[in-house]
């Protein structure tokens, strides 16, 4: 039997390999931190998303309480520019716009107003719908008659129906995220 000789002392290692070793740790580690912080981003996205879609169930709600509350006949509408909440209660909500401004009520209103001037309906206040659960705060509304006649309409026949425009806001699970929308309104 033939024997190999093999040389006593160890060769001289350079550590090559722990060099590397250590580089593939610190590229896995940048990995997974930026895959936690992608997944952090993407869990606030998808909590805005529902909180979108949570305010737009709310402002179409809105809508529909609006709208059932003109098909109650209280779309008679006062004589004001828009009465403030409890002054004239059969008139909350309903608003005329200022032929002296070219502006809608609707883009000057603020239903951030407090309890005490509001010039908005709270969602149910006038039709008895249930409160909404899951939101900051319950939708509003205001309707306004919109006026009908166009230029050279005079030589028609009036027509019978009233016209109205219910502006909403609705609130998702916080207030930041809150959606306005309309509908318009006809009645025979």
């Amino acid at each position: 039997m033939k024997h190999t000789n093999f040389p006593s002392t160890p060769q001289r290692q350079r550590g090559a390999v722990l060099a590397i070793g250590l580089l593939i740790l610190v590229v896995m580690t940048l990995i997974g931190v930026t895959g936690m912080s992608t997944s952090g981003l993407q869990l606030k996205m998808a909590g805005n998303l529902k909180d979108w879609h949570i305010a737009f169930q709310a402002v179409e709600a809105g809508l529909r309480d609006g709208e059932t509350d003109i098909a109650s006949e209280r779309g008679g509408g006062s004589d004001n520019k828009c009465s403030t909440f409890g002054v004239t209660p059969e008139y909350d909500g309903i608003c005329r716009t200022d032929p002296g401004t070219l502006q809608s009520i609707w883009q000057t209103i603020d239903f951030k107003d407090s309890a005490s001037t509001q010039k908005y309906v709270l969602y149910g206040a006038k039709t008895g719908a249930t409160a909404l659960s899951g939101v900051v705060t319950q939708p509003r509304y205001i309707i306004e008659p919109v006026p009908t006649s166009k230029s050279g309409e005079s030589l028609r026949p009036p027509k019978k129906t009233k016209t109205f425009r219910v502006t909403a806001v609705g609130y998702g699970g916080t207030a930041e995220a809150n959606i306005m929308a309309q509908s318009t309104t006809v009645l025979p």
